[in-house]
């Protein structure tokens, strides 16, 4: 068969048992939070959200450091593109090639993941960076995808565990927040979790990520094949990258106003959410019917 269409296929088949799952363990969370008493159907549906992404990040950051962790590429940038003694070209091999099963693992999992979760974009209430998210999954997958086709997966690696590393912070924070302090006796375990995604985010995406994209631009692919100027796939590549660090700005700075809020006036909600307000009204209005 043609290189790569066996392996498309099971990526999207992947991708809809992913969709599959995740929509039905979301939709579980969510009756079995109202039969424990969670009465905001807002709060039912940002609980069973939350919990679905951070079931997902967690898992995948415990696979990846158990299948890729022994490695030296996150530690040492120049290794990502030297070159492979089997396939004689640098990174791993693309489609079609001999690549490790632990690659593959990671790489179509991740894969499948991203577009599952561009799909939940469009299904799920829309938030008021949803350009941005949307932007920034097409991206990703034009990156996980591009760089398993071209052989590249090394510092995919890489680039998905910087992306992925902050993520289970934030949902814990979330749903600590939702749960409520009430019951976890006061907001410091949200806080806390909060001040390691903020942390993680700014140590991950704004210092160590400019550094990857300095790194792959001028010592890069064509570094490990002994100076010779990048492919146009690779420049794709790497325009892609760049692409992701305004995203990464914009987000930080929601973050930081996050912050400032919480130390000064307390924030009860999502700030990233439009569907809120409108929400909790019609979470009202059913209340009022019910009485």
């Amino acid at each position: 068969s043609e290189p790569g269409r066996a392996e498309a296929l099971q990526v999207l088949l992947l991708s809809v048992g992913i969709l599959v799952v995740a929509r039905a363990f979301q939709a579980s969370v969510q009756i079995l939070s109202g039969v424990l008493g969670m009465k905001s159907r807002v709060k039912r549906r940002k609980l069973a959200e939350s919990l679905r992404e951070q079931v997902w990040y967690s898992a995948s950051l415990f696979f990846w450091w158990r299948c890729l962790g022994h490695h030296p590429w996150l530690r040492d940038l120049s290794t990502c593109f030297s070159t492979d003694s089997v396939t004689g070209r640098t990174g791993t091999g693309g489609i079609g090639d001999q690549i490790p099963i632990e690659y593959q693992f990671i790489y179509f999992a991740e894969l499948a993941w991203y577009i599952a979760g561009y799909v939940s974009l469009l299904l799920d209430p829309k938030k008021k960076d949803f350009k941005q998210m949307a932007l920034h999954h097409a991206a990703t997958i034009v990156l996980l995808g591009g760089s398993a086709l071209f052989g590249q997966q090394r510092i995919g690696a890489v680039v998905y565990f910087l992306h992925n590393l902050s993520d289970p912070f934030l949902h814990w924070a979330k749903l600590f927040n939702y749960i409520g302090p009430e019951i976890l006796g006061g907001d410091w375990l949200c806080n806390l979790a909060f001040l390691g995604y903020m942390l993680s985010f700014f140590v991950t995406r704004l210092v160590y990520y400019p550094y990857l994209m300095y790194t792959v631009e001028f010592a890069g692919p064509g570094w490990g094949r002994g100076g010779q100027p990048n492919s146009w796939s690779e420049c794709i590549l790497i325009r892609f990258l760049v692409l992701l660090f305004p995203i990464h700005l914009y987000w930080f700075s929601i973050i930081v106003t996050v912050a400032h809020k919480s130390l000064t006036v307390g924030i009860t909600k999502d700030e990233r959410s439009d569907d809120e307000s409108e929400s909790d009204s019609d979470d009202a209005d059913a209340g009022k019917k019910e009485r």
